[in-house]
């Protein structure tokens, strides 16, 4: 829909992603349950779990670009239905195929609503850009984090199914809302660039090198973090607090740091927070006492509550205002790749050398992509009509 510019994003668009989130959140806590229950196989396992990324990254590369043609409202409707399907279908389905369709719809969904929403955010807020983008990080942590527990009562209260059927409505009542939301549409859909010309903007290649590096720490932490604790004899219960402790400090600084960003500039925040967390990454390794690890986590988060808004708001500054959500659509794509091969490598490397050389391998290869991305930033020319953050950096 389209009309006069409103005075911020629709508040429905921070309720569904935190909705989206809990979702997501909600399958970690309860997959194995369900393998258990209806007997797939850790094949089986690996497909449901990896469904979403995949489709996830297909739909972020493939149908973002839409949202910059004029069908944005019609891509935060349609990743709402979708997500809402699948998640309705974890929780009436009982094979493993039914489960695998369910999470490839989820992350269409997602990777259709995720780059749209941030658009409509970034369509209206003007020099708040960094902290609404900041506000909407926090919903989707903030979500994901509540997803596990919120879930495993849900579980123990009414069965495995309870949380997605209950979820998949709280889902499915958001959707009249989603529609009448004022979404600013582009005024010039036929300038939208293909994706190949978005890449090659060095910029966006900047920015994108730090959101990759940024989801390789989460590759790793979703691949090992509860092993790393189990293996220090730490309980179930207390690995669900831990995940708490990262979550909801983040959750709490994210509109800090994208307030951050607006002020000092996306790219310089994100390498700046980006560089905090390096030395963190190599910690991990060295600490085995559980309370020292926390301390650790809460510096993680904060820093991790700068980095989110600054990668996504150097990327709207770097790609032209006609491509806000092909270049967040990119940005996510990234991070989804770059997640999946961490989480993929973590665990066999984590067997093989252990904790120490894992993450000290990790925080190198963040180091290099910190360079990578200030070495492109550099190379980033003034872009027509949009300022970039050169100055500030």
């Amino acid at each position: 829909m389209t009309g006069s510019r409103p005075s911020g994003p629709p508040a429905t668009l921070y309720v569904v992603t935190g909705a989206l989130a809990l979702s997501n959140g909600a399958v970690f806590a309860l997959l194995a349950d369900f393998q258990d229950r209806f007997g797939f196989s850790s094949l089986g396992l690996g497909l449901v779990a990896g469904a979403a990324f995949a489709s996830g990254f297909a739909a972020q590369v493939g149908l973002a670009p839409y949202a910059d043609r004029g069908h944005a409202h019609r891509l935060l409707i349609a990743g709402l239905v979708s997500a809402a399907v699948g998640t309705l279908l974890m929780g009436v389905g009982s094979h493993v195929a039914v489960f695998v369709v369910a999470r490839l719809l989820t992350g269409i969904g997602y990777g259709m609503y995720i780059p749209a929403a941030r658009r409509a955010v970034i369509g209206v807020a003007g020099a708040q850009a960094g902290s609404l983008l900041g506000r909407l990080t926090s919903f989707s942590v903030g979500g994901f984090v509540l997803g596990p527990p919120l879930a495993g009562l849900a579980a123990d209260v009414a069965g495995p199914r309870a949380p997605f059927l209950l979820l998949a409505a709280v889902v499915l009542v958001c959707v009249p809302g989603v529609v009448r939301a004022e979404v600013i549409e582009s005024s010039r859909p036929q300038d939208a660039s293909s994706v190949r010309q978005l890449l090659a903007l060095p910029g966006l290649q900047a920015a994108v090198a730090l959101g990759a590096a940024f989801y390789l720490a989460i590759g790793v932490f979703e691949a090992i973090w509860a092993r790393l604790l189990t293996d220090l004899g730490t309980s179930t219960r207390t690995i669900g607090f831990s995940l708490l402790a990262f979550g909801i400090p983040m959750a709490f600084f994210a509109p800090i740091g994208g307030r951050l960003a607006d002020r000092f500039g996306g790219m310089r925040t994100a390498t700046i927070s980006m560089v905090v967390t390096v030395p963190i990454m190599v910690a991990y390794g060295q600490i085995e006492a559980f309370w020292g690890l926390m301390v650790v986590v809460f510096v993680h988060a904060v820093a991790d509550a700068t980095t989110s808004p600054g990668a996504q708001l150097a990327v709207s500054r770097a790609a032209p205002p006609t491509d806000a959500a092909a270049a967040q659509g990119i940005l996510e794509a990234a991070g989804f790749l770059m997640a999946a091969l961490a989480a993929v490598a973590a665990a066999p490397v984590y067997e093989r050398v252990g904790a120490g050389a894992l993450f000290a391998g990790a925080a190198a290869l963040m180091s290099l992509l910190v360079v990578v991305a200030r070495l492109r930033h550099r190379a980033s020319p003034t872009l027509p009509g949009m300022a970039i953050e050169g100055s500030a950096a």
